[in-house]
């Protein structure tokens, strides 16, 4: 959830001028002892505040983001959950004091945690950090696309009427 934020920052603050982003990615997380499980996707956000997280592999996972809905539909578990964030302004001013680095690269500070967000062509290319189990975290997006058309429709979310509902 926190990465999903960290991504809206990116989108309406560093980068105020993206209206649209879509990209393939690569999530890799990696323990102490260097095991890694690698989660592919792809990833649209269009403004003022939808974001489509689509996980493909190993397992299927969706997350949307709409306005303050979040809803995360877990397929093999039939599983949705929905909950709101309140604390999103709260969390934007809070990164608002993301610090340059360098041409390329940003450190952004939340809940004690240091991410690092990385451009290559003026265009978002990686974002990493340690979760809260101390695992590293390396989000690399592929062939991202910006102010591009995106229909509404991909954030439309489709929920099986089968599905064990959460509330949080």
């Amino acid at each position: 959830m926190k990465i999903l934020i960290i991504l809206f920052f990116i989108f309406s603050t560093l980068f105020a001028k993206i209206n649209s982003f879509e990209s393939d990615f690569v999530q890799i997380i990696k323990d102490n002892s260097n095991k890694e499980i690698k989660y592919f996707g792809k990833l649209y956000f269009k403004k003022p505040l939808k974001i489509f997280w689509k996980y493909n592999k190993p397992i299927k996972k969706y997350i949307y983001i709409i306005d303050k809905k979040v809803v995360t539909i877990e397929p093999e578990l039939e599983q949705v959950t929905i909950s709101y964030q309140n604390k999103i302004n709260n969390i934007i001013k809070l990164l608002n004091s993301a610090k340059k680095i360098s041409d390329n690269l940003f450190e952004a500070e939340f809940e004690n945690k240091k991410y690092y967000i990385y451009f290559e062509n003026k265009k978002l290319k990686k974002i990493s950090f340690k979760d809260r189990f101390d695992k590293e975290v390396e989000i690399v997006f592929i062939n991202p696309k910006q102010n591009i058309k995106i229909d509404d429709k991909i954030f439309q979310i489709k929920i099986n009427p089968s599905f064990d509902i959460i509330y949080n």
